[in-house]
Protein backbone atom coordinates (compact mmCIF):
# COMPACT_ATOMS: atom_id res chain seq x y z
CA UNK A 1 0.00 0.00 0.00
CA UNK A 2 1.27 3.34 -1.21
CA UNK A 3 2.05 5.71 1.98
CA UNK A 4 -0.18 8.53 0.28
CA UNK A 5 -3.15 5.95 0.87
CA UNK A 6 -3.07 5.37 4.44
CA UNK A 7 -5.57 7.90 5.08
CA UNK A 8 -7.48 6.38 2.74
CA UNK A 9 -7.33 2.57 4.71
CA UNK A 10 -7.66 4.19 8.06
CA UNK A 11 -10.94 5.70 6.51
CA UNK A 12 -12.28 1.91 5.15
CA UNK A 13 -11.05 0.78 8.42
CA UNK A 14 -13.21 3.24 10.51
CA UNK A 15 -16.43 2.02 7.85
CA UNK A 16 -15.92 -1.19 9.12
CA UNK A 17 -15.41 -0.39 12.72
CA UNK A 18 -19.06 1.25 12.55
CA UNK A 19 -20.96 -1.44 10.76
CA UNK A 20 -20.09 -3.38 13.67
CA UNK A 21 -20.84 -0.61 16.15
CA UNK A 22 -24.04 -0.93 14.68
CA UNK A 23 -24.92 -4.51 14.95
CA UNK A 24 -23.69 -4.81 18.73
CA UNK A 25 -26.07 -1.21 19.27
CA UNK A 26 -28.98 -2.90 17.57
CA UNK A 27 -28.39 -5.96 20.07
CA UNK A 28 -28.68 -3.57 22.78
CA UNK A 29 -31.13 -1.20 21.84
CA UNK A 30 -33.31 -3.61 21.47
CA UNK A 31 -33.16 -5.00 25.55
CA UNK A 32 -32.60 -1.07 26.88
CA UNK A 33 -34.04 1.02 24.03
CA UNK A 34 -31.96 2.68 20.83
CA UNK A 35 -32.14 6.13 22.67
CA UNK A 36 -30.81 4.55 26.03
CA UNK A 37 -27.94 3.17 23.58
CA UNK A 38 -27.51 6.78 21.52
CA UNK A 39 -26.67 8.50 24.88
CA UNK A 40 -24.68 5.78 26.88
CA UNK A 41 -22.10 5.35 23.88
CA UNK A 42 -20.73 8.93 24.69
CA UNK A 43 -19.63 9.01 28.11
CA UNK A 44 -18.41 5.26 27.97
CA UNK A 45 -16.61 6.29 24.59
CA UNK A 46 -15.05 9.36 26.03
CA UNK A 47 -13.66 6.89 29.33
CA UNK A 48 -12.15 4.82 26.99
CA UNK A 49 -10.34 7.84 24.80
CA UNK A 50 -9.21 9.57 28.34
CA UNK A 51 -7.70 5.84 29.05
CA UNK A 52 -5.84 5.65 25.85
CA UNK A 53 -4.66 9.07 26.08
CA UNK A 54 -3.26 8.57 29.66
CA UNK A 55 -1.71 4.95 28.57
CA UNK A 56 -0.01 6.34 24.99
CA UNK A 57 0.21 10.11 25.84
CA UNK A 58 1.48 10.05 29.50
CA UNK A 59 -1.85 12.60 30.73
CA UNK A 60 -5.51 12.44 31.02
CA UNK A 61 -6.39 15.40 29.04
CA UNK A 62 -4.83 16.95 25.62
CA UNK A 63 -3.29 20.27 25.93
CA UNK A 64 -4.59 22.74 23.00
CA UNK A 65 -5.08 26.10 21.92
CA UNK A 66 -7.75 27.84 22.77
CA UNK A 67 -8.77 28.17 18.54
CA UNK A 68 -8.12 23.88 18.86
CA UNK A 69 -10.67 23.68 21.47
CA UNK A 70 -13.28 25.72 19.76
CA UNK A 71 -13.05 23.58 17.21
CA UNK A 72 -13.25 20.51 18.01
CA UNK A 73 -16.35 21.50 20.62
CA UNK A 74 -18.15 22.76 17.70
CA UNK A 75 -17.40 19.69 15.89
CA UNK A 76 -18.16 17.12 18.66
CA UNK A 77 -21.40 19.14 19.35
CA UNK A 78 -22.53 19.56 15.58
CA UNK A 79 -21.30 16.36 14.03
CA UNK A 80 -22.06 14.14 17.25
CA UNK A 81 -24.74 15.30 19.45
CA UNK A 82 -26.97 17.45 16.66
CA UNK A 83 -26.24 15.80 13.54
CA UNK A 84 -26.67 12.44 15.10
CA UNK A 85 -29.53 13.81 16.90
CA UNK A 86 -31.24 14.46 13.67
CA UNK A 87 -30.37 11.15 12.58
CA UNK A 88 -31.37 8.81 15.36
CA UNK A 89 -34.83 11.27 14.32
CA UNK A 90 -34.69 10.34 11.02
CA UNK A 91 -34.36 6.88 11.55
CA UNK A 92 -37.80 6.78 13.76
CA UNK A 93 -39.79 8.69 11.32
CA UNK A 94 -39.01 7.42 7.78
CA UNK A 95 -36.81 4.38 8.41
CA UNK A 96 -33.09 3.59 8.07
CA UNK A 97 -33.10 3.32 4.51
CA UNK A 98 -34.75 6.92 3.76
CA UNK A 99 -32.50 8.57 6.13
CA UNK A 100 -29.42 6.34 4.97
CA UNK A 101 -30.09 7.77 1.69
CA UNK A 102 -30.09 11.29 2.96
CA UNK A 103 -27.28 11.11 5.20
CA UNK A 104 -25.20 9.76 1.53
CA UNK A 105 -25.42 13.48 0.46
CA UNK A 106 -22.86 14.35 3.22
CA UNK A 107 -19.52 13.90 0.84
CA UNK A 108 -20.80 16.81 -0.77
CA UNK A 109 -21.68 19.04 1.55
CA UNK A 110 -18.50 18.04 2.95
CA UNK A 111 -16.47 18.93 -0.11
CA UNK A 112 -17.97 22.31 -0.14
CA UNK A 113 -17.51 23.15 3.32
CA UNK A 114 -13.81 22.04 3.15
CA UNK A 115 -13.44 24.35 0.25
CA UNK A 116 -14.58 27.53 1.64
CA UNK A 117 -13.19 26.81 5.16
CA UNK A 118 -10.10 25.28 4.79
CA UNK A 119 -9.10 26.23 1.13
CA UNK A 120 -9.19 22.02 -0.09
CA UNK A 121 -9.72 21.53 -3.44
CA UNK A 122 -9.88 18.22 -5.08
CA UNK A 123 -8.74 16.73 -8.31
CA UNK A 124 -11.56 15.93 -11.13
CA UNK A 125 -10.41 12.41 -10.42
CA UNK A 126 -11.17 12.38 -6.45
CA UNK A 127 -14.22 14.42 -7.49
CA UNK A 128 -15.19 11.69 -9.76
CA UNK A 129 -14.54 8.72 -6.94
CA UNK A 130 -16.61 10.52 -4.31
CA UNK A 131 -19.45 11.07 -7.00
CA UNK A 132 -18.99 7.30 -7.44
CA UNK A 133 -19.34 6.13 -4.16
CA UNK A 134 -22.41 8.00 -3.25
CA UNK A 135 -23.95 6.47 -6.01
CA UNK A 136 -23.23 3.54 -4.87
CA UNK A 137 -24.06 3.98 -1.23
CA UNK A 138 -27.39 5.50 -2.34
CA UNK A 139 -28.18 2.14 -4.68
CA UNK A 140 -27.01 -0.18 -1.96
CA UNK A 141 -29.76 2.05 0.52
CA UNK A 142 -31.97 1.94 -1.88
CA UNK A 143 -31.90 -1.66 -1.78
CA UNK A 144 -33.00 -2.41 1.79
CA UNK A 145 -36.17 -2.82 1.97
CA UNK A 146 -38.28 -1.04 4.85
CA UNK A 147 -40.88 1.02 2.73
CA UNK A 148 -43.52 -1.72 4.13
CA UNK A 149 -45.36 -1.90 8.08
CA UNK A 150 -45.06 0.94 9.72
CA UNK A 151 -42.78 3.11 7.10
CA UNK A 152 -45.69 2.09 4.46
CA UNK A 153 -47.79 4.56 3.15
CA UNK A 154 -46.22 7.58 5.40
CA UNK A 155 -48.07 10.86 5.27
CA UNK A 156 -46.05 13.20 3.10
CA UNK A 157 -45.70 15.63 6.02
CA UNK A 158 -43.86 13.37 8.06
CA UNK A 159 -41.95 11.92 5.02
CA UNK A 160 -40.77 15.42 3.89
CA UNK A 161 -39.75 16.14 7.97
CA UNK A 162 -37.68 12.71 8.17
CA UNK A 163 -36.35 13.88 4.80
CA UNK A 164 -35.18 16.89 6.07
CA UNK A 165 -33.69 15.84 9.25
CA UNK A 166 -31.78 13.06 7.10
CA UNK A 167 -30.75 16.32 4.57
CA UNK A 168 -29.81 18.34 8.05
CA UNK A 169 -27.37 15.29 9.59
CA UNK A 170 -26.00 15.35 6.14
CA UNK A 171 -25.21 18.91 7.19
CA UNK A 172 -24.14 18.63 10.10
CA UNK A 173 -21.74 15.91 9.39
CA UNK A 174 -19.84 17.85 6.64
CA UNK A 175 -19.83 21.07 9.34
CA UNK A 176 -18.21 18.43 11.89
CA UNK A 177 -15.70 16.96 9.75
CA UNK A 178 -14.52 20.49 8.99
CA UNK A 179 -14.20 21.95 11.85
CA UNK A 180 -12.43 19.03 13.32
CA UNK A 181 -9.81 19.17 10.35
CA UNK A 182 -9.27 22.42 11.40
CA UNK A 183 -9.04 21.81 15.27
CA UNK A 184 -6.23 18.93 14.47
CA UNK A 185 -3.79 21.55 12.55
CA UNK A 186 -1.69 21.42 15.95
CA UNK A 187 -3.51 18.50 17.73
CA UNK A 188 -2.63 14.61 17.21
CA UNK A 189 -5.98 12.32 16.21
CA UNK A 190 -6.22 11.10 20.05
CA UNK A 191 -6.24 14.26 21.65
CA UNK A 192 -8.73 15.57 19.77
CA UNK A 193 -11.02 12.92 19.68
CA UNK A 194 -10.90 13.05 23.13
CA UNK A 195 -11.97 16.63 22.83
CA UNK A 196 -14.72 16.23 20.14
CA UNK A 197 -16.14 13.43 21.99
CA UNK A 198 -16.02 15.36 25.29
CA UNK A 199 -18.16 17.91 24.20
CA UNK A 200 -20.53 15.96 22.51
CA UNK A 201 -21.48 14.07 25.83
CA UNK A 202 -21.58 17.36 27.59
CA UNK A 203 -23.94 18.82 25.05
CA UNK A 204 -26.43 15.34 25.01
CA UNK A 205 -25.97 15.08 28.77
CA UNK A 206 -27.82 18.54 28.93
CA UNK A 207 -30.41 18.13 26.38
CA UNK A 208 -31.12 15.06 28.24
CA UNK A 209 -31.68 17.15 31.77
CA UNK A 210 -33.28 19.69 29.70
CA UNK A 211 -35.76 17.47 28.67
CA UNK A 212 -36.30 15.22 31.54
CA UNK A 213 -34.92 11.89 29.95
CA UNK A 214 -31.56 11.74 31.72
CA UNK A 215 -33.01 9.42 34.59
CA UNK A 216 -35.28 7.08 32.72
CA UNK A 217 -32.14 6.78 30.33
CA UNK A 218 -29.30 5.78 33.36
CA UNK A 219 -32.58 3.28 34.77
CA UNK A 220 -32.56 1.57 31.44
CA UNK A 221 -29.00 0.36 32.22
CA UNK A 222 -30.66 -2.39 35.04
CA UNK A 223 -30.78 -4.49 32.29
CA UNK A 224 -26.66 -6.16 32.60
CA UNK A 225 -27.66 -8.65 29.28
CA UNK A 226 -27.70 -5.51 27.43
CA UNK A 227 -24.11 -4.08 28.77
CA UNK A 228 -21.88 -6.26 26.86
CA UNK A 229 -23.13 -5.67 23.38
CA UNK A 230 -23.20 -2.11 24.48
CA UNK A 231 -19.39 -2.08 25.49
CA UNK A 232 -18.46 -4.04 22.35
CA UNK A 233 -19.82 -1.18 20.72
CA UNK A 234 -18.88 1.63 22.23
CA UNK A 235 -14.73 0.02 21.74
CA UNK A 236 -15.44 -0.32 18.28
CA UNK A 237 -17.40 3.09 17.40
CA UNK A 238 -17.26 6.03 19.80
CA UNK A 239 -13.79 4.99 20.76
CA UNK A 240 -11.84 3.43 17.65
CA UNK A 241 -14.28 4.36 14.57
CA UNK A 242 -13.92 7.94 15.38
CA UNK A 243 -10.36 7.89 16.10
CA UNK A 244 -9.76 6.20 13.09
CA UNK A 245 -11.82 8.43 11.47
CA UNK A 246 -9.91 11.85 12.35
CA UNK A 247 -6.54 9.65 11.91
CA UNK A 248 -8.03 9.97 7.67
CA UNK A 249 -9.09 13.40 8.29
CA UNK A 250 -5.32 14.01 9.15
CA UNK A 251 -3.88 11.94 6.68
CA UNK A 252 -6.40 12.97 3.45
CA UNK A 253 -8.65 15.63 2.61
CA UNK A 254 -11.87 16.16 4.41
CA UNK A 255 -13.71 15.18 1.52
CA UNK A 256 -12.22 11.96 0.64
CA UNK A 257 -11.98 10.72 3.99
CA UNK A 258 -16.19 11.20 4.75
CA UNK A 259 -16.82 9.82 1.37
CA UNK A 260 -14.90 6.46 2.34
CA UNK A 261 -16.29 6.60 6.00
CA UNK A 262 -19.65 7.20 4.65
CA UNK A 263 -19.40 3.63 3.43
CA UNK A 264 -21.39 1.97 6.20
CA UNK A 265 -24.40 0.87 4.20
CA UNK A 266 -22.16 -1.33 2.20
CA UNK A 267 -19.43 -2.13 5.04
CA UNK A 268 -22.72 -3.84 7.34
CA UNK A 269 -23.82 -6.16 4.33
CA UNK A 270 -21.40 -9.08 5.45
CA UNK A 271 -22.10 -8.22 9.33
CA UNK A 272 -25.96 -8.02 8.69
CA UNK A 273 -26.00 -11.09 6.72
CA UNK A 274 -23.93 -13.39 9.48
CA UNK A 275 -25.63 -12.24 12.63
CA UNK A 276 -29.13 -11.27 11.25
CA UNK A 277 -29.58 -13.63 8.40
CA UNK A 278 -30.26 -10.37 6.06
CA UNK A 279 -29.20 -11.35 2.82
CA UNK A 280 -28.64 -8.43 0.59
CA UNK A 281 -30.83 -7.33 -2.38
CA UNK A 282 -29.30 -7.55 -6.49
CA UNK A 283 -29.90 -3.39 -6.12
CA UNK A 284 -27.49 -3.52 -3.02
CA UNK A 285 -25.07 -6.02 -4.32
CA UNK A 286 -25.04 -3.44 -7.84
CA UNK A 287 -24.66 -0.51 -5.46
CA UNK A 288 -21.97 -2.40 -3.50
CA UNK A 289 -20.08 -2.96 -6.52
CA UNK A 290 -20.18 0.40 -7.63
CA UNK A 291 -19.19 1.82 -4.30
CA UNK A 292 -16.14 -0.32 -4.50
CA UNK A 293 -15.12 0.95 -8.36
CA UNK A 294 -15.41 4.42 -6.44
CA UNK A 295 -13.38 3.71 -3.61
CA UNK A 296 -10.32 2.19 -5.88
CA UNK A 297 -10.58 5.41 -8.11
CA UNK A 298 -9.63 7.15 -4.60
CA UNK A 299 -6.70 4.97 -3.71
CA UNK A 300 -5.34 4.46 -7.74
CA UNK A 301 -5.92 8.12 -8.36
Amino acid sequence: MDATHIGELVAVLASFLWSATAIAFTAAGRRVGSQAVNFARLPLGVLCLVAAHWVLRGSLWPSAAPSARLWLALSGVIGLTVGDGFLFWSYEKIGPRRALLMLATAPAFTVVFAWLWLGETLSLVALAGIVVIVAGVAMATLGRDDGRGVFANLPRKVLRAGLAAGLLSGVCQGIGATLAKAGMAQLDPLGATVLRMAWATLAMTAAALLSGKLLPWIGAWRDHRAMWPLLAGVVMGPFLGVWFSLIAFKLTTTGVAVALTGTVPITILPFSAVFHHDRPSRLALVGTAIAVAGGAILFLR
